[in-house]
Parts: C-alpha cells; sequence; structure tokens
C-alpha cells in the first residue's frame, strides 16, 4: 500500500455551509459521547452485568435492524434537511427524559430499556439521512471522501473529548448532568441546519415506492461485486468488535480496579486513536489504496484487542483480590497505564478500518442509490454490531472478559485475512472508478 500526502484531504472545509455545519456539531457530538458513556456506566451499576448492557444495545439497534433498508429508500427522495431536523428534535427529547428520571431518582432497568427502543427507532431514520448529506454539504462530489473523513476526525475527537469529562462530571456530579448537557447541545445544532441551504442531488427520475426500491438496492449490491464484498466484510468487522462497545466498563470496574474515570481513560484513549486514524484516512491514504488499507487495518485491530485484554489481565494478577486501586500498587501501575495506551491503536484501526469502508462504498456507488448504501453501513455499524454485543456479553458472563475479548480479537485477525485474498479483486475492479475521479480532482 502506497502513502503519500493527498492533496484534497481537507478540501471540504472549502465549503462553507459544510464548514459551519462541522463547528456546531463538536458540542453535540461531546455530548452524545457524555451520554453514552453515562447511558452504559449507569446500567452497569444498575445490574452490574454486561448480557444487561448487551441487551441494552439490542434493544436500541432492532429498530434500525428492522427499518434500515425501508428508510434508506424513502430517504433517496426525502428532504435530508427536514428528516434531520425532526429526528435531532426527537433525540433531544429522550436525552431530557433521562436526565429527568435519573435528577428524581426515579432511573431503573425497564425505563431505561424502553427509552433505548424509542432512540433507535429515531436513529433508524436519522443515521442514513446524516451520513447520506455530506455530498450536500459539500461544493463538489470529488470533497465527498474529504467530507466523510473530516466528519470522522470531529466525530472521534469528540469521542476523545466526551468520555473523559463524562467520567469527570459522573464522579462529582452523576449521570444526569451527562444526559443534560446533551440535551442542550441539540439547540445550536438544529438552528444551524434550519438556516442552511443544502446542495441539490441526483434524484430517481421516476418515483417508486419504499419496497421496490429496497429490493432495487438489494439487487444493485448483489450485482456490484466490490461493494458485495466490502460490505461483508464490515459486517463481520462490526460483529467482532463488540467487546470495546460492551465489556469497557466490567474492564475498567471488575479487572482496572477503577470506577468512572478509569472507563472515561479507556474510551478517551480509543477516541484520540481514532482521531489520529480519520486524519491519517484523510490525508495519506489515496482512494485506490483503500481496499488494501482495511484489510492491514482490520489485521491491526484484532492484534490490538488480543494485547489490550493480555496486559488487562496482568494488572489483575498484580491487584488480586484485596481491594487495592491500579494506581496503589507499584506492580500493577506500568501495566494499566500500558492498557489505557493500547486503547489508542485500537481506536486508530477501528476507524482506518470502517470509516475507510464508508469512504468505499460512497465513492463507487451511484449517487440515486447512496442512501440505500448507507444503510448497508448503517445496519452493520449500529444493529450487526449490537448483536456482537449481545452475544460477547453474554459470553463474557459466563466465561470471562478477558477470555471473550481474546476469541473475538483471534477471530477478527481470522476475517482480515480472508478480505486480503479477495482485496486484489476489489481493487482491479474499481480501478477504472478511481481513474476517473482521480482526473476530475
Amino acid at each position: 500500500m502506497k502513502i503519500s500526502v493527498d492533496a484534497n484531504a481537507f478540501s471540504a472545509l472549502k465549503s462553507y455551509n459544510f464548514r459551519r455545519y462541522l463547528y456546531v456539531q463538536v458540542i453535540c457530538v461531546i455530548g452524545f459521547w457524555m451520554q453514552d458513556t453515562a447511558m452504559k456506566w449507569i446500567v452497569y451499576e444498575l445490574t452490574g452485568s454486561n448480557s444487561s448492557l448487551g441487551i441494552i444495545s439490542i434493544v436500541t439497534q432492532t429498530p434500525i435492524i428492522a427499518l434500515t433498508f425501508l428508510i434508506g429508500a424513502w430517504l433517496d427522495n426525502a428532504n435530508y434537511r427536514k428528516v434531520i431536523l425532526a429526528t435531532q428534535l426527537m433525540t433531544m427529547f429522550h436525552a431530557f427524559t433521562l436526565a429527568a428520571l435519573v435528577f428524581s431518582g426515579n432511573i431503573n432497568y425497564w425505563y431505561i430499556v424502553v427509552l433505548a427502543g424509542y432512540y433507535g427507532f429515531v436513529n433508524a431514520v436519522y443515521w442514513p439521512a446524516r451520513q447520506a448529506s455530506v455530498v450536500c454539504l459539500v461544493d463538489s462530489d470529488k470533497d465527498l471522501k474529504s467530507g466523510i473523513s473530516i466528519y470522522s476526525c470531529l466525530f472521534n475527537l469528540s469521542k476523545l473529548l466526551g468520555p473523559s469529562i463524562a467520567g469527570w462530571v459522573i464522579f462529582k456530579y452523576g449521570s444526569g448532568a451527562c444526559f443534560l448537557f446533551n440535551a442542550l447541545s441539540y439547540i445550536p445544532v438544529m438552528y444551524v441546519i434550519y438556516i442552511t441551504t443544502f446542495r441539490e442531488r441526483k434524484k430517481k427520475t421516476v418515483k417508486q415506492n419504499a419496497f421496490k426500491s429496497m429490493v432495487e438496492g438489494f439487487k444493485y449490491v448483489k450485482d456490484f461485486t466490490p461493494l458485495r464484498t466490502v460490505i461483508i466484510f464490515l459486517a463481520v468487522i462490526c460483529l467482532l468488535n463488540a467487546p470495546m462497545g460492551v465489556l469497557l466498563p466490567s474492564i475498567a470496574k471488575d479487572i482496572l480496579k477503577d470506577g468512572s474515570k478509569m472507563f472515561g481513560y479507556l474510551q478517551g484513549g480509543i477516541g484520540f486513536g481514532a482521531v489520529i486514524g480519520g486524519v491519517f484516512l484523510s490525508g495519506f491514504v489515496k482512494l485506490r489504496y483503500l481496499p488494501f488499507s482495511i484489510a492491514i487495518a482490520a489485521t491491526s485491530l484484532g492484534l490490538m484487542q488480543c494485547w489490550f485484554a493480555s496486559t488487562a489481565a496482568v494488572v489483575a494478577n498484580s491487584l488480586g483480590d484485596g481491594g487495592v486501586m491500579w494506581y496503589g500498587s507499584e506492580s500493577a501501575m506500568p501495566w494499566a497505564i500500558f492498557t489505557i495506551l493500547l486503547t489508542i491503536p485500537i481506536g486508530f484501526s477501528t476507524v482506518c478500518t470502517t470509516v475507510g469502508i464508508n469512504t468505499l462504498m460512497q465513492t463507487v456507488c451511484d449517487d440515486d442509490k447512496r442512501s440505500r448504501i448507507i444503510s448497508f453501513y448503517t445496519i452493520c455499524l449500529n444493529g450487526v454490531s449490537a448483536l456482537g454485543m449481545l452475544a460477547c456479553g453474554f459470553l463474557a458472563d459466563k466465561f470471562g472478559t478477558i477470555q471473550t475479548t481474546i476469541l473475538f480479537g483471534v477471530m477478527t485477525v481470522v476475517a482480515a485475512m480472508v478480505y486480503l485474498f479477495n482485496a486484489p479483486k476489489v481493487s482491479k475492479s474499481l480501478r477504472p472508478v478511481f481513474d476517473m475521479i482521480e482526473q476530475e480532482s
């Protein structure tokens, strides 16, 4: 894989609408990660169970699994601006409700389950619309790769800041403060979306009902071999990356013998690595080398996950059952710090894999099918990952957190090797598309 500086790495920032939208998203996405961290922590505190976290995840993602393909078909002729405005308002209501329940002392696990279902329904509409709207915020299609990568950097920079802030806020003020901050963060975003004019896009000349349009999207992916290959690979990676989504509270509290602050450090480390990964992907990986770079990144992800779990096990053995915190043990502290640092390459590898595939999918697909193609990305990133989290939670409760994390890491490496065998065919099939885009640039 050849690595060189991409002259168009930050070209999306020339677009005023994209730039303005990006600025307000900083606060909103930090709020999202603060809520995500607080939600996982409060569920684990209420239940002490990894499988309970997995159940919340599957309840949240069930509407996405059930509805995303139909919604993607509908979105190809919908007004992205209006859809995003409506879903942001509904998400703000969800965050305010959680804050009210926590502050009033009435929060319980089953309230969270019900609200998770509502949140999943809203996200089934919002996530495909947000992903597809990037092309309407940049001034030119050639800026799409730049726009996706820059937004990914923002999302993951917020993942660095949000959980770290949340860990401190939970420690000082409780989870309710995180939910309240998230609710308030939607106000400036909705205002900017309201005043922004989205760029016109190609739409189907003949309108179909959503079901026929969905079937057409499935047929398009089935017949487009390179696209089908990377979507299947994405689904497998999302399934196997589950430990980083569901087991971190258990690792922070039960293995590293710390509370919400350690959870924030682990989440923040992943976010920091993800930011570096987004910058690397945007500025140094040429579009034509993406089929190979995602295979290398996925291999790294599996290896780093195994290494992370192994060092966490060393910390647990050093601490024993004496109730000593990791920073109170001379033998455990270096390994605990190394465990935190290992989350950085995990975040880097995750973004280079998933965002690399997202960029590839959106670049090579037909514009009038973009929302339907993004539905595949959304259902993998949210729906399939939720199934992985559910399985991961139950396996961890039965066989152990460390053992489950290593198992999933090994399977990720195997999956990456299988995909790497097909990467040359994917690259060769897409070469005419890459040549055309490079000529236009």
